[in-house]
C-alpha cells in the first residue's frame, strides 16, 4: 500500500526482483518477472496453486495459497467478527456458507427483489438528477456507495440502512442538546 500510495510500486518491486531473483510472487494473484525470464517459469509458479490431497487446511507448505495472515484477512477479522463467505479460509466451511446463501440467488428469489432494488435505482437517479441542476461538478461515487447500502440493508433487514433519514436524526438530536 505504501508503494502505490507513494508512487513508487515498480521500484519496489524492481527492488525485490534484485533481491529475490526473476520471478517473484508480488500478491496472492500476481506473479511478476522480468523480461528475460522464461513462460515456462512463471507457469511453474502459478501452478503451485494447485491444492494437496487434504486442502480443507491449508499450510504453507500445502502448496494452496490463501488469504490466511493477508492484510486483506487482517482487516476482513477486524471488520467481521464471525466468519463469513468472504473471509473463511476453511473449505468446509465456505462451502456450508455458500450453500445457506444460494437460495437468495435463484432466479425466483432475484425476480422477487427486484422491485427492491428498482425503487433505489430510481430514488438515486432521482437525487443524482436533483444534484446535477446548476450544472455543478458531483461525485457519483457518493451517489452509489448510498444506493448499494440501501439495497444491501433493504434486502438484509426489510428498510434501508437509514441514509435517507440521517438528516432528520441530525436534526433531532440537535433540537435535544440545545434544549
Amino acid at each position: 500500500m505504501r508503494s502505490v500510495s507513494g508512487h513508487r510500486l515498480n521500484n519496489d518491486i524492481e527492488k525485490v526482483h534484485a533481491q529475490y531473483g526473476l520471478i517473484i510472487r508480488a500478491v496472492l494473484t500476481l506473479v511478476s518477472k522480468r523480461a528475460c525470464c522464461s513462460h515456462r517459469s512463471q507457469r511453474i509458479i502459478i501452478r503451485y496453486r494447485r491444492c494437496s490431497e487434504n486442502h480443507s487446511q491449508s499450510r504453507p507448505n500445502s502448496g494452496h495459497f490463501t488469504k490466511q495472515g493477508t492484510i486483506e484477512s487482517l482487516l476482513a477479522k477486524l471488520i467481521w467478527a464471525a466468519p463469513n463467505l468472504l473471509t473463511t479460509t476453511d473449505k468446509a466451511a465456505h462451502k456450508r456458507l455458500r450453500t445457506t446463501l444460494q437460495p437468495a440467488f435463484t432466479a425466483k428469489a432475484l425476480m422477487e427483489q427486484e422491485d427492491i432494488v428498482q425503487h433505489h435505482v430510481n430514488k438515486t437517479v432521482e437525487t443524482l438528477g436533483a444534484a446535477l441542476k446548476g450544472e455543478k461538478i458531483v461525485n457519483i461515487s457518493d451517489h452509489f456507495a448510498r444506493m448499494i447500502w440501501s439495497v444491501v440493508g433493504d434486502l438484509s433487514f426489510g428498510e434501508p440502512l437509514l441514509h435517507d433519514q440521517m438528516s432528520t436524526l441530525r436534526r433531532e438530536i440537535l433540537g435535544r442538546t440545545q434544549s
